[in-house]
């Protein structure tokens, strides 16, 4: 009867540090495209992908005379839906005023 009680407390253990990480991982703020890139909102869609592909490294050296890649690598399919969302001003417009209502102002 003495060992029924270790495996509760290990387990009782192991959900506070998931619950406390979920905390953690909830007041997070999420990754602005606009400040972590520093680029001013009204920027084309297609710089921004360009930008992304240098961030990345593919605009480094390689394939052609400019220094990138002569056929661009494909996008990841998250990526690709962000950027196509983002292709409105209102849309750019909803995405910063819901970063800033729901985890205050972007921190410089």
């Amino acid at each position: 009867m003495i060992y029924t009680s270790a495996p509760l407390s290990f387990f009782s253990a192991g959900v506070l540090l998931h619950s406390l990480y979920s905390v953690y991982d909830l007041t997070q703020r999420p990754p602005n495209l606009f400040t972590r890139l520093r680029i001013p909102i009204n920027l084309p869609t297609e710089q921004i992908r360009a930008l992304l592909l240098y961030e990345a490294g593919f605009g480094r050296g390689g394939g052609n005379e400019a220094g990138g890649l002569s056929v661009p690598p494909p996008m990841p399919d998250d990526l690709e839906l962000l950027l196509s969302r983002l292709k409105t001003d209102e849309s750019r417009a909803w995405f910063v005023r819901c970063v800033s209502i729901f985890f205050g102002a972007a921190k410089s």
